[in-house]
């Protein structure tokens, strides 16, 4: 078997013969990425956390429901920007349990600005929400632990 040196010259003859078929490569390339870009934009998450007194485990379950529910997610509408619709905020938050004692609400959205402003507006109206006499849990005082 006979090896032969590795010329670069090689490389660049062969560039320029099919150059042309290189560009539309290259192009059709940069074209599909921008579709792509355009059609699935970039989703910033920021969290809020909320600190809850000592609850039960069913209790805990419940602050969680109560959390994504319509009343306390109505309540969040005003306070976020631009306007979405209930729904729209409904799939852009979630609520979960990370201690006994927190909550953590985290919103998507486009940019960073948004997304904090969502997740802080869910959170103050769930704990206006809980604080008032006419919560299905009792008052529970809650207060917002951390903000992004």
């Amino acid at each position: 078997m006979r090896l032969q040196a590795r010329d670069p010259r090689g490389f660049f003859q062969v560039i320029r013969r099919h150059g042309v078929l290189a560009g539309i490569a290259a192009a059709a390339g940069l074209l599909a990425g921008a579709v792509f870009a355009a059609f699935n934009p970039v989703m910033v998450t920021s969290t809020a956390s909320v600190l809850l007194p000592p609850l039960p485990g069913p209790v805990l379950a419940t602050a969680v429901v109560i959390a994504r529910s319509d009343p306390v997610l109505a309540g969040a509408l005003p306070r976020v920007s631009p306007a979405v619709s209930l729904e729209t905020l409904r799939g852009e938050v979630q609520v979960k349990s990370v201690t006994r004692y927190v909550l953590s609400v985290s919103a998507s959205a486009r940019t960073a600005a948004q997304a904090e402003a969502t997740a802080n507006a869910v959170a103050a109206s769930y704990i206006g929400y809980t604080s008032s006499a006419g919560s299905p849990a009792g008052r529970v005082q809650a207060r917002l632990l951390a903000q992004p």
